[in-house]
């Protein structure tokens, strides 16, 4: 079988993009989260997001942060809410029509958005909860797989 390369990165939103503790949206989205952005515009890739929290807040909350770094809701191809604990990502895979092994899925939470995505077969990457500025994660480290 030939190699399988990353064609969507699901996103977790909250302490993975924007803080879990910054209930006045005062904080930016995390360190290197703009420059993470573009490496993944360059190769392609899309880009959904994939919280359990109701999308009309999550879009308001990240619009709000967005504004910090100079990025619009654009950057995200879709917004799933995604409720099952731990997060069953099958509806991202079914409707892009992808075997798991091409979706990307990023993280805080093992247990919430770790696990799910592995049960499935697909890629993940577990970062540290992202609570208060600055905190010592930068999202432009993260290797594309």
């Amino acid at each position: 079988m030939g190699n399988i390369i990353t064609t969507i990165i699901a996103l977790d939103v909250y302490g993975t993009i924007l803080s879990s503790q910054d209930w006045d949206n005062e904080l930016p989205p995390r360190t290197g989260f703009r420059e993470f952005v573009k490496n993944v515009q360059d190769l392609g890739i899309l880009l959904v997001t994939s919280s359990d929290a109701p999308i009309d807040t999550l879009k308001i909350n990240l619009e709000e942060g967005f504004k910090k770094i100079n990025l619009s809701l654009d950057i995200f191809d879709d917004f799933y809410k995604l409720s099952y604990y731990p997060k069953d990502f099958s509806e991202i895979i079914s409707n892009y029509k992808i075997e798991p092994r091409q979706l990307f899925v990023i993280g805080d939470q093992y247990d919430k958005d770790i696990i799910g995505a592995s049960r499935l077969g697909c890629n993940t990457f577990q970062i540290p909860e992202y609570r208060s500025f600055p905190d010592n994660f930068d999202f432009s480290s993260i290797k594309i797989q």
